[in-house]
């Protein structure tokens, strides 16, 4: 006989980007849980459409969690200026749910690099 207390509930992972790692959507199966994968796209009227998903997801019950992986490329471009205010609805609906930001490392370390320089600049 099964014991109710073993028994996963199985719940959905929402992974958003063009990169993702195959280890952390191996992990969510493993743990008994399905993943949807949704790419950003380009235009804010996809980011729309993930907000209502998630929306959707949660009061289905379904949702567990938002993973977001971030790379240069999107980092640079949603951050124009007719990105921003969606971008910032986007990223503030993610943060309702559990959820998890991936940015690739390089794209801190030119930052740091900026930074540096602005603050050599500004010394001399």
């Amino acid at each position: 006989m099964d014991n109710p207390s073993l028994k996963v509930s199985g719940k959905t992972v929402l992974i958003l980007g063009d990169f993702s790692l195959e280890s952390v959507e191996d992990k969510v199966v493993a743990l008994g849980h399905t993943f949807q994968k949704r790419s950003l796209g380009s235009q804010t009227i996809d980011w729309i459409k993930i907000g209502k998903n998630l929306e959707q997801l949660y009061f289905s019950s379904e949702v567990l969690a938002a993973l977001l992986f971030l790379s240069k490329k999107a980092l640079l471009k949603f951050s124009a200026p007719q990105y921003l205010e969606h971008w910032h609805d986007l990223l503030f609906k993610i943060k309702e749910y559990t959820s998890l930001v991936f940015i690739e490392e390089n794209c801190f370390q030119i930052l740091f690099y900026m930074i540096s320089r602005m603050n050599e600049l500004v010394i001399v």
